[in-house]
């Protein structure tokens, strides 16, 4: 120990050095997701059904408690600010594994703890500014080698040795059936398109990344654009579903409600005990902007349309120098665009499989829908 640091760095390393006589309790396992969805729920998900969970202390890290408490019996949920309460840092303290999407849970430098970043995906947004504290994790999820190479960069260079390319849980669903349609009362006989529009607005009030353009996600379209919208959805047998991100502030959001045109917040999938990705799984197309879910969805070799009629306002930049070179379908800017994009869904006629398909390749390495497995087995759970 240096002997001019900081006093506050000091009890930091003192404290450390009197945790770490205690060893860590393996059979206690910490999850985190904002809205108890995300890779780390695809984790659980799928150490519930190999019976894994039955074996361990199991506690969620979630926004809202009340939602998921009574619905999972056995596991115990702990709302963000609880972590920094006594019993909070217990549990940070003594769980083995700490498995997190969005923030880290364990204690950096605790010995003999995995704390395993699953992240929020991968996305060419520049996000350097918000992982300034990656010492905290040994563990990092990636997809493919060229997916390591950027989150390298923006990690602010971490090491690469941390960084495992298993892929991510939550992409698993892409090759499953479920019956989800029915469950969303949406028709058989309609088509899905999902729209995913990446968060301009923390809902915690922290950032704005969509500048002074950003103030409505769907800003592309007017009422009457809206309403020409649905009757061409209808006219084509149709479904837009606009689910909005978990992290965004709806106050800057419209809330639509047409026949074949509706949008969704994270509450009225949880109700329902859907996830997005079990609805991509059965969907026929997407639309999103520059969110991570897009290189996910590349799994699915399905049409993919990217609106593109606020990047110039977006704030945070890109980890590329060209973003539009990594968009492996039509680029939408207006109704005329959107159109277009519906044409290719019911058509059949991709013209941008191929680049989609080259995409594919640099991003994933595994495209067998056994990312959970190789993450469990890996830490021997």
């Amino acid at each position: 120990m240096k002997i001019f640091q900081k006093p506050k760095v000091v009890v930091r390393h003192i404290l450390l050095d009197i945790i770490n006589i205690f060893p860590v309790c393996k059979r206690i396992i910490i999850f985190e997701s904002i809205d108890f969805g995300d890779n780390s729920k695809a984790l659980f998900d799928r150490m519930k059904e190999r019976g894994i969970t039955e074996k361990y202390r199991i506690l969620w890290v979630v926004r809202n408690v009340e939602e998921h408490q009574q619905i999972y019996l056995g596991v115990k949920f702990i709302p963000y600010d609880t972590l920094t309460t006594l019993v909070g840092r217990l549990y940070r303290i003594f769980a083995g594994y700490c498995f997190s999407s969005f923030k880290p849970v364990g204690i950096s430098g605790r010995k003999g703890q995995v704390r395993c970043f699953l992240t929020h995906g991968l996305s060419f947004k520049d996000t350097r500014q918000f992982y300034l504290q990656m010492d905290v994790y040994t563990d990092i999820i990636t997809t493919s080698e060229f997916s390591a190479e950027l989150r390298k960069k923006t990690f602010q260079g971490t090491d690469q040795s941390l960084m495992h390319i298993f892929g991510y849980p939550r992409t698993d669903q892409f090759f499953r059936h479920s019956d989800v349609k029915r469950q969303m009362k949406i028709s058989e006989n309609l088509r899905l398109i999902v729209w995913m529009p990446t968060f301009k607005h923390n809902v915690e009030g922290q950032r704005n990344d969509g500048g002074e353009s950003g103030n409505d996600l769907l800003s592309l379209l007017n009422e009457e654009e809206l309403e020409y919208l649905n009757k061409r959805l209808l006219e084509k047998n149709v479904f837009l579903m606009i689910k909005y991100h978990p992290n965004q502030d709806l106050k800057f959001v419209k809330m639509i409600a047409h026949s074949n045109l509706k949008t969704y917040i994270n509450h009225d999938l949880s109700e329902k005990r859907i996830g997005i990705y079990e609805i991509l799984a059965e969907s026929d197309g997407l639309i999103t902007d520059f969110s991570s879910v897009y290189t996910d969805y590349l799994l699915c070799d399905r049409p993919i349309g990217f609106d593109i009629s606020g990047m110039e306002n977006y704030r945070l930049g890109f980890s590329v120098d060209n973003p539009i070179d990594y968009m492996p379908g039509i680029k939408i800017e207006g109704i005329k665009d959107l159109l277009s994009f519906v044409d290719i869904v019911t058509s059949g006629t991709d013209p941008f499989s191929e680049k989609r398909l080259q995409l594919k390749k640099q991003m994933h390495q595994y495209m067998d829908g056994k990312s959970a497995d190789r993450i469990i087995d890996y830490f021997g759970l």
